[in-house]
């Protein structure tokens, strides 16, 4: 795990083109709600959520929360407000996605979330982690209803050099999910592979 830290906080550069290669091919048109979840675990070590779970290593999900932390900090989340205009809001990528609040930021050792901005929404009386649309906003996030998300997988990148890229919207009896997958490769991130599936037809993209 040292070995690989070392490494790849030396890649700081590699990362931050992922970013802007990704977010400039999903344009304002591909995420048309006010609100968007973003997933900064994307990799839940079964024991989190599986009580019985007979797995005892934790070293591939350590590598992927590294590299999350990586990915998503402040200027990353920076750098979506101001291109799309939203609320931006952190998740868990586990089911439909886990809200983040201080106490689970704590549980899942989320340390680097640690400056993130707070505010809390007025539907459940509960605690999120969000980056509101503009700096003067004062409108808060619907957690309910409608939704869309960004979903970025580290899991094949430690053995193939490869992230995985969802974006899925649900927005009344449309579900749009369109998968990316992008190699590193000379120094650029290529995208090889695209799958569009809205509500049971898939096409490629």
């Amino acid at each position: 795990m040292q070995n690989f830290t070392t490494k790849e906080s030396q890649n700081q550069e590699k990362f931050h083109l992922l970013r802007n290669t990704i977010f400039n091919q999903i344009t304002k048109e591909d995420l048309p709600l006010v609100d968007l979840k973003v997933s900064v675990v994307s990799d839940i070590y079964a024991n989190d959520v599986i009580k019985d779970c007979k797995s005892t290593s934790t070293l591939h999900s350590d590598k992927m929360s590294f590299l999350d932390s990586i990915f998503w900090n402040d200027n990353t989340f920076e750098f979506l407000r101001k291109k799309y205009q939203k609320n931006i809001i952190p998740i868990i990528n586990y089911g439909s996605g886990i809200y983040i609040t201080e106490e689970n930021r704590k549980s899942f050792n989320l340390d680097y979330m640690q400056n993130f901005s707070k505010m809390f929404s007025e539907r459940d009386n509960s605690e999120i982690y969000y980056f509101p649309r503009s700096k003067n906003s004062k409108k808060l996030p619907n957690l309910n209803g409608n939704f869309q998300r960004i979903v970025i997988n580290f899991g094949r990148y430690e053995r193939e050099d490869l992230v995985l890229i969802e974006t899925i919207s649900s927005v009344g009896n449309k579900i749009t999910r369109i998968s990316k997958t992008y190699r590193y490769e000379n120094n650029k991130w290529l995208k090889i592979e695209c799958l569009k599936i809205v509500n049971s037809s898939k096409v490629k993209c």
